[in-house]
């Protein structure tokens, strides 16, 4: 059994308000894919998000009237198309994509999913919550989302440093509007071939050009292998008469 990386992308509305958001999903995906799609949209309340149609969601809601974040993920099928996220608020958004695949064409699921970690206060560190691998051979895929608290800085590189042992996907920050700076970012990452038992995150630290902090919301899920048996054919009892 092999889970391999896929790819991730990140992108945002460039500071667009829009009730939708189309997510490209990661280039080079095929079909059997597992997928893990969010989104964030800022100084948004309590708003209201619908799932794509064919993908389940795993958390939504809202970080301290700060921005709101949805997470969905889909095990993907030929003809799928990139999905497109809806909210019942018009406001800017940014998004991320993050895929696994089997290299021997094994079914991949979802085996475990996290308890959601949010940071209601104002830091450049999360520490995803763990999940357990029901089974080894699992892969971690995480994402988080965040605000910066302040609208006064520009933010021209970061730096995401993903726990020890996973390696990062795609990030990216935007910049709300040109007047007042409100500073979003996204991020995933992701680790291969994990022990089963309990899988621990350490801590997720971001890093800016500008002195910056930021509120955030992580998202950490175990995708499982699943290979077939070859059953060896069967022998006739009269196979001596032939």
């Amino acid at each position: 059994m092999s889970i391999a990386y896929r790819n991730a992308l990140a992108g945002d509305s460039a500071g667009t308000s829009s009730l939708t958001q189309t997510v490209t999903l990661p280039t080079g995906w095929a079909g059997g894919d597992f997928c893990l799609i969010g989104a964030e949209q800022g100084d948004v309340t309590t708003p209201t998000f619908t799932t794509p149609s064919g993908w389940t969601l795993l958390d939504d809601g809202e970080n301290s009237a700060a921005y709101s974040y949805c997470f969905y993920y889909r095990v993907l099928q030929a003809g799928d198309s990139n999905p497109t996220l809806t909210s019942s608020v018009s406001a800017p958004w940014d998004w991320n994509s993050i895929g696994v695949y089997s290299t021997v064409g094994g079914t991949l699921s979802l085996d475990a999913h996290a308890t959601l970690a949010t940071t209601t206060s104002l830091g450049n560190t999360i520490t995803p919550n763990a999940a357990t691998a029901s089974q080894a051979g699992d892969a971690s895929l995480i994402m988080l989302s965040g605000r910066a608290g302040s609208t006064a800085v520009d933010i021209t590189s970061y730096t995401n440093s993903p726990p020890t042992g996973w390696t990062n996907g795609s990030s990216d920050v935007y910049q709300q509007n040109t007047s007042t700076t409100t500073q979003r970012m996204t991020a995933s990452m992701y680790q291969l071939g994990l022990s089963a038992g309990t899988v621990t995150p350490g801590s997720d630290s971001f890093t800016t050009s500008a002195s910056q902090t930021f509120r955030f919301a992580a998202e950490h899920v175990l995708v499982l292998e699943t290979v077939g048996t070859l059953v060896p054919p069967l022998i006739s009892q009269y196979s001596g008469f032939f």
